[in-house]
């Protein structure tokens, strides 16, 4: 079997079998083994947006700029395959090394450990990534009409990944599942609250400038 297919294969097997997902290596180990999962994802994905594209309303549309529109798109999906996953992965492997010190599930295992965890929680939506994007495309039209078809997919795919991690984490820290849930929930919970935290401040100082501006307008008219 030719390597990069295996790896992908291998991907998948823990997608749809996280209790297989137990795979731990170095740092570098742990990324060169995901760049050498996504390479066939990444092939499909490629080939699946170019069609997505040309086969598009823009086609019709925007036949000049057709050439610009597929460029970007293929561009974005190189840099987010090749750049931006691999950096999530490691900055939410800090995250995670982080919270599990601090809720006893890193007792044994090294921070490689952990970025091993994290990338094996990711290979449901990039070894997948070429289903997802077929059935966004499929549903894109119905996003106002039906929307919760977008909202299942998503919590699918978000239940489906903290199941992968779970079991990775647990797997290859030495440790209780309750625990490596809990590597997952603490930081989660943070994130929410800081999340909604932001859109009250912001909507407080919009408010509080939208009832400003018109009085600084309107004390600039002249008006005694």
């Amino acid at each position: 079997m030719i390597p990069v297919v295996g790896d992908w294969f291998e991907a998948l097997r823990e997608t749809f079998m996280p209790k297989t997902a137990t795979g731990s290596w170095s740092i570098g180990g742990a990324l060169g083994k995901y760049y050498k999962r996504m390479i066939i994802p990444l092939i499909l994905a490629l080939i699946i947006q170019i069609w997505l594209v040309e086969s598009g309303p823009a086609a019709a549309l925007l036949p000049t700029f057709m050439g610009s529109i597929l460029g970007a798109s293929l561009a974005s999906l190189l840099l987010s395959f090749l750049v931006t996953i691999p950096i999530s992965i490691l900055v939410i492997a800090i995250v995670y090394n982080i919270f599990g010190e601090m809720v006893g599930a890193i007792a044994k295992g090294d921070f490689g450990d952990t970025v091993s965890a994290t990338m094996h929680s990711f290979m449901p939506y990039v070894s997948l990534f070429f289903v997802w994007q077929i059935l966004f495309s499929l549903v894109t039209g119905t996003l106002i009409s039906a929307p919760y078809i977008i909202l299942a997919i998503l919590l699918i795919l978000f239940v489906w990944e903290i199941i992968v991690f779970v079991f990775s984490f647990a797997a290859v820290h030495k440790t209780t599942k309750g625990k490596a849930f809990l590597t997952w929930l603490v930081p989660f919970i943070i994130a929410v609250i800081v999340f909604i935290a932001l859109i009250v401040f912001f909507a407080s100082v919009f408010n509080i400038a939208s009832g400003i501006l018109p009085l600084i307008l309107g004390g600039g008219t002249g008006v005694i």
